[in-house]
């Protein structure tokens, strides 16, 4: 089971953005009226969730109870992310945003990434070098 990322814009409409360790988007997609057991269901189905993310300061209460309920560390940035930072981080990306709610859950989730990007490079390249991955 892969470790994963996701950001996630909570609300009517609610959007789940699931990255690799790596930065790779695994999922991106909206649902209108996601309930929250089928949004932990859908998360625990692709992987094991390191991180959750989301675009705002102060994170929403649902936000924060997804993940507890998931045992993750909770990622939001210091003051929340302005139109313009979410288009530059998901400009590349642009040709699979559905809409304005997938652009803000995959935002979160770069921006997550980009901070722990480091990290998961140490990780590995210490797993590589007691031979527990290629």
């Amino acid at each position: 089971m892969s470790l994963i990322i996701v950001g996630i814009d909570p609300g009517i409409t609610t959007a789940l953005a699931i990255l690799d360790t790596k930065g790779n988007i695994i999922k991106l997609f909206s649902k209108r009226n996601f309930k929250k057991s089928e949004i932990i269901r859908e998360i625990v189905k692709t992987g094991k969730p390191l991180l959750i993310a989301c675009d705002v300061s102060p994170p929403s209460r649902s936000v924060e109870k997804i993940s507890s309920i998931l045992g993750c560390k909770l990622f939001y940035p210091e003051k929340s992310l302005s139109i313009h930072e979410k288009n530059e981080l998901t400009k590349n990306f642009y040709f699979e945003l559905k809409n304005d709610h997938e652009k803000d859950a995959l935002a979160a989730a770069i921006r997550c990434f980009k901070s722990y990007n480091n990290f998961f490079r140490k990780v590995e390249n210490e797993l590589m070098k007691i031979g527990k991955i290629d």
